[in-house]
């Protein structure tokens, strides 16, 4: 074989490590494309299980959110339903009590009227008496000697 000149030598060796180099540089490349990739699967994954976990969170959210709005409707509806129950209930003391002071009125009313009625008999008595002991008095006056 023939020797070839120290140049052409050069650039075989220049040529070979060039192309080992291009293929380490590729290799690497490739390693940190699969290694990309599969941070970029395992962030994908992360955001979507987050993204569920999220779902999730908010769906609880929501049905706790509900409930306390169907408690606390209850609890009004309750509470006014008590009210009004108390409201009925002292409404119908009032009454009771306006009826029971009615009576009593009424019935003090007649004994006064029952009492005015005895004072004027009793009255009309006296008076009566009184003319007739007058009667009397002046009779026995005119008798007398």
């Amino acid at each position: 074989m023939a020797e070839q000149p120290p140049t052409a030598v050069l650039d075989q060796r220049e040529s070979l490590d060039l192309r080992n180099q291009i293929f380490a540089l590729r290799e690497t490349l490739e390693r940190t494309r699969a290694d990309m990739d599969a941070a970029v699967q395992r962030a994908a994954a992360n955001a979507a299980d987050e993204l569920a976990q999220l779902h999730a969170t908010v769906s609880a959210l929501r049905d706790a959110l509900e409930r306390a709005h169907a408690e606390r409707d209850a609890a009004v509806q309750n509470a006014l339903q008590a009210l009004n129950e108390e409201n009925a209930q002292l409404k119908r003391t009032a009454t009771a009590l306006r009826d029971a002071m009615e009576q009593q009125s009424a019935r003090e009313a007649a004994r006064l009227q029952e009492a005015e009625r005895s004072h004027q008999l009793e009255r009309a008595q006296l008076q009566a008496t009184i003319r007739e002991l007058r009667g009397a008095t002046e009779r026995r006056d005119r008798t007398a000697p």
